[in-house]
C-alpha cells in the first residue's frame, strides 16, 4: 500500500496513524513491524537477530524516485514523498520542502526510540 507523507496524522512511540485513500484512520504498528523486520532479517541473511536486538521498523531511500519510507506492517506500508522536477516546483523550492519532511519522519522515528534502515 502507497501513501502520500501529508496522509500522516501522528506518531507516537507504539504507532503511526494516518488516512487511508477511503478517508479511514489507519494504525501502523511499530512492534508488529519490528516483529516481521526480525524474521525478514533471519530469513534472507541468516542472522539470528531478535526482536530485543533490533528497534527497526522499516527501510527507507532518500534516492528513490519518489523518495520513500517502508513500514515492515502486514502488509506493507509505503509512505512517499513525490517531487516533480520543473520550473514551478524549483521556484517554489519544493525540493527543499520534501528534504524536510523526509527528515522530520526520521527524526519522529528516532525519537519515538525506533530506526529505519537506510537503502541509499
Amino acid at each position: 500500500m502507497e501513501i502520500h507523507y501529508r496522509q500522516l496524522l501522528d506518531i507516537t512511540h507504539d504507532e503511526i496513524n494516518y488516512i487511508d485513500s477511503n478517508e479511514q484512520t489507519q494504525t501502523i504498528s511499530f512492534i508488529d513491524c519490528r516483529k516481521n523486520w526480525v524474521a525478514f532479517c533471519n530469513e534472507t541473511d541468516g542472522t539470528k537477530t531478535t526482536l530485543e536486538d533490533s528497534f527497526c521498523v522499516g527501510w527507507r531511500d532518500w534516492f528513490s524516485q519518489p523518495k520513500y519510507f517502508e513500514f515492515f506492517s502486514e502488509p506493507k506500508v509505503k509512505v512517499i514523498f513525490p517531487y516533480n522536477k520543473n520550473w514551478f516546483s524549483i521556484i517554489r523550492n519544493e525540493r527543499k520542502k520534501i528534504r524536510l519532511e523526509f527528515i522530520r519522519l526520521q527524526w519522529k522515528i528516532n525519537d519515538c526510540g525506533h530506526t529505519t534502515y537506510d537503502l541509499g
